[in-house]
């Protein structure tokens, strides 16, 4: 499986369909996506170009994955870590 690096992320690309298992996917159209990390103690912004596929049998549609960042929230494992680990050090101070 080729993964291509992007910053402390990997993009995944999809090699099968989810809904009928077919093996060759169409590339249709892509989207650039900004991810937050935290690199040196500061928060910055990456931007990723993410590649959606289609199915030509069953006519599905996905995007590739990136591994090393939640896609919902936008942010890096590192950074949804850091901020759970920030809350709980402000808890235990109150």
């Amino acid at each position: 499986m080729l993964m291509k690096p992007v910053w402390n992320f990997f993009i995944i690309p999809v090699i099968k369909c989810n809904g009928c298992g077919h093996e060759k996917l169409h590339k249709t159209d892509h989207k650039d996506q900004m991810f937050k990390d935290m690199i040196d103690g500061q928060v910055i912004e990456i931007e990723v170009r993410r590649q959606r596929y289609r199915c030509p049998m069953c006519g599905s549609k996905e995007w590739d994955k990136v591994v090393g960042a939640s896609s919902y929230s936008k942010k890096s494992k590192r950074l949804i870590d850091w901020e759970k680990q920030r809350v709980k050090a402000q808890q235990k101070r109150e």
